[in-house]
């Protein structure tokens, strides 16, 4: 046996010693850094690092407990970092109630949907998503757009506070685009107009609208818009890449999107969201299933 194991197989081993093993091989897997992550006397700061990477094996450390209250070097991790933590479902309950109260309301609101701290969802539980989808994320001016092409289910937008109803906008260039799935639009959204426009400056033709908003928006920053964007876009290689989003509701939309191929619902069923899991496995379970 590698004489670094036997070491380590000594509670009182010191922590310098147990730096230096770390040290001598500065690689996140195999058994050392299993033996080390476990080892009592391991030292916050290197307990949370390789407690990144092995979540599960890391609430067996006999000071567990302890290192919950030298917990700075999991809290002051960037929320890019947290938030890819939080997509697997292994994590302790105790460390998810610590999260819960994270300075990054993103980081705290997926702490709070984690199935290992809010349990798997019960039965009705689509009205209780609905609700939480038209109360929780970020509401933009984004959604007057997506209102206008159709992209706004009612039954979301009813649990809205404020539900959008749009003025119809006055008429457009007959110039248009041929849409089909991974087409790159020459256009760009104009803030200060509030409009999609072409690069020459003519607005978007009508017919062409909802593809290019889908497609923008599914991109973008933000919560609500993003969300529904990527639950409805045509694009399956926008929608892969969301099923890996390190934000919940970015990888929701793309389980809930019936464009996104079946093979990718399998991996979904095991994320560390609630309401993600949910809906992976109502899909597989009912391919004609809808949430709106």
């Amino acid at each position: 046996m590698d004489e670094r194991l036997v070491a380590l197989k000594d509670p009182t081993l010191p922590v310098v010693r147990i730096e230096e093993i770390w040290q001598g091989i500065r690689t996140l897997d195999g058994p050392i850094a299993g033996a080390i992550l476990l080892h009592p006397n391991c030292s916050p700061t290197l307990f949370w690092e390789l407690f990144l990477h092995h979540p599960a094996l890391a609430a067996s450390n006999p000071s567990f407990s302890l290192l919950l209250l030298e917990s700075e070097s999991l809290t002051h991790q960037s929320a890019w970092t947290l938030h890819h933590l939080l997509r697997r479902p292994d994590i302790p309950a105790s460390v998810l109630e610590l999260l819960t109260h994270a300075e990054a309301r993103k980081v705290a609101q997926e702490a709070r949907h984690h199935q290992a701290f809010a349990g798997e969802v019960v039965a009705g539980w689509e009205a209780e998503l609905l609700q939480l989808l038209a109360s929780e994320l970020h509401r933009d001016r984004r959604l007057v757009w997506l209102a206008r092409v159709g992209a706004l289910p009612e039954a979301l937008n009813a649990a809205l506070p404020y539900p959008i109803r749009p003025t119809p906008l006055p008429p457009r260039s007959p110039r248009g685009i041929p849409p089909y799935e991974d087409w790159e639009p020459r256009w760009q959204y104009n803030a200060r107009l509030g409009q999609l426009v072409l690069e020459d400056g003519l607005a978007l033709p009508e017919r062409d609208q909802r593809h290019a908003i889908l497609t923008f928006f599914a991109c973008s920053d933000g919560e609500l818009a993003p969300f529904l964007a990527l639950a409805q876009v045509a694009a399956r290689r926008l929608l892969t890449n969301a099923t890996v989003a390190p934000v919940w509701y970015k990888r929701l939309g793309a389980a809930l999107n019936h464009h996104l191929p079946t093979s990718a619902l399998p991996r979904l069923t095991d994320d560390g969201n609630r309401w993600v899991r949910a809906v992976a496995q109502k899909r597989l379970a009912d391919p004609k299933w809808r949430l709106f």
